[in-house]
């Protein structure tokens, strides 16, 4: 009986053992198999800064600057997206750093510019690229605003926007799409004597709009 209950204990430890192994190797596979899986974006925005520059008081003329610091997570031609939509002429003039304009893509009332680096990008790539639009009969109304989509994972976005001097905001809120949260902006004024708001969140939910609004 002994030896029968001793070979009963082996095989009941055995029958453990192997299962710890088959649990093991389904984790393992698991994993392996995360690790396989292509990224659900091709690049992601280390640093995304829009900034406003409101030239005069009728809201004729603004210049908008999109500075873009991207991390590529997989190999590919380098191509990056910038949406562009608004009143008025959107770009009158456009001026590029760090790419070159590939040509626009339409979705709905947006056209999406698409941009392409020197060379193709290998996985941790890491480049800068810096845009400079000129905007014209953009911001005529009492109550105007500026906002960015946010297309891919993104680390850090602002929204800064800069006033002609004798005609700053007299209030100021930034609501982002996805929650219909709205946040007030303090305005602060500057030694030139023009008014500035900005506005950064870390982390910001993917493919929600964050618009800065206000009335001037």
């Amino acid at each position: 009986m002994k030896v029968q209950e001793a070979l009963h204990g082996v095989l009941i430890i055995s029958e453990s053992a192997l299962l710890i192994i088959e649990r093991a190797l389904r984790i393992f596979r698991t994993l392996t198999w995360l690790k396989a899986k292509p990224p659900a974006y091709s690049y992601e925005n280390l640093l995304l800064v829009f900034s406003l520059d409101l030239k005069d008081r009728q809201g004729k003329h603004a210049v908008i600057t999109r500075n873009q610091r991207v991390h590529f997570l997989t190999t590919e031609a380098g191509v990056l997206s910038s949406p562009v939509w608004g009143e008025g002429s959107q770009l009158k003039r456009y001026w590029l750093s760090g790419a070159r304009r590939l040509g626009i893509r339409l979705e709905g009332s947006r056209r999406v510019l698409l941009l392409g680096l020197a060379q193709p990008a290998q996985p941790d790539t890491v480049a800068q690229v810096a845009s400079e639009q000129t905007v014209a009969n953009a911001f005529l109304k009492k109550r105007e605003y500026f906002e960015a989509v946010v297309e891919r994972p993104t680390k850090r976005l602002t929204l800064r926007a800069l006033f002609p001097k004798g005609r700053p905001p007299t209030e100021a809120s930034v609501t982002v799409s996805s929650t219909r949260k709205v946040s007030r902006l303090p305005v602060r004024l500057g030694k030139d004597g023009r008014a500035r708001l900005s506005y950064t969140v870390r982390e910001p939910l993917l493919d929600a709009v964050y618009s800065m609004r206000w009335a001037w």
